[in-house]
């Protein structure tokens, strides 16, 4: 589309390497409700960095230079898939809940058929390392009965 018209010849090599960042980040908006937690300024530095990567890209296609671009592509969807991650696990406010004794555990994970629990402070919002496996068919529904609450953004205890 952008080597078909004359508009989109002149502007495009400079306009797509800003709306596929955007558009991403867009995506990663809606997963979180469009609720932040980090800085407006730490935002706008990965998607000015994401753009930079994007149009070197573009750049390396441009001349066929595919080593290079291929490893800078691996380095960018590494890069956006681990932000991504990070920014989705950091915003999360809403975990089931489940107490078991005198502790409280929250639902971090699901691995197979079990759910991975951690115990949580629901005053201090964090968490400790500690995890806990529940075979969701069997243990869950004679031991534990699971609420959704809103505890987050929860920390790991130090």
């Amino acid at each position: 589309m952008f080597t078909q018209h004359d508009h989109l010849r002149r502007t495009g090599q400079y306009l797509l390497p800003v709306l596929l960042p955007l558009s991403v980040g867009f995506m990663l908006g809606l997963k979180l409700d469009f609720r932040v937690e980090q800085s407006l300024l730490l935002i706008v530095f990965y998607l000015l960095l994401f753009i930079l990567f994007m149009a070197a890209l573009f750049i390396l296609a441009v001349y066929k230079q595919w080593v290079s671009a291929g490893a800078l592509f691996i380095v960018i969807m590494m890069s956006v898939s681990s932000a991504s991650g990070y920014l989705v696990a950091s915003n999360q406010v809403e975990y089931l809940v489940a107490r078991k004794g005198n502790a409280t555990y929250a639902v971090v994970d699901v691995y197979k058929e079990s759910l991975v629990l951690m115990p949580v402070d629901l005053k201090k919002r964090t968490v400790k390392p500690e995890y806990l496996f529940v075979d969701h068919k069997t243990e869950l529904q004679a031991a534990m009965q699971l609420q959704k609450k809103r505890i987050g953004p929860l920390t790991l205890e130090q």
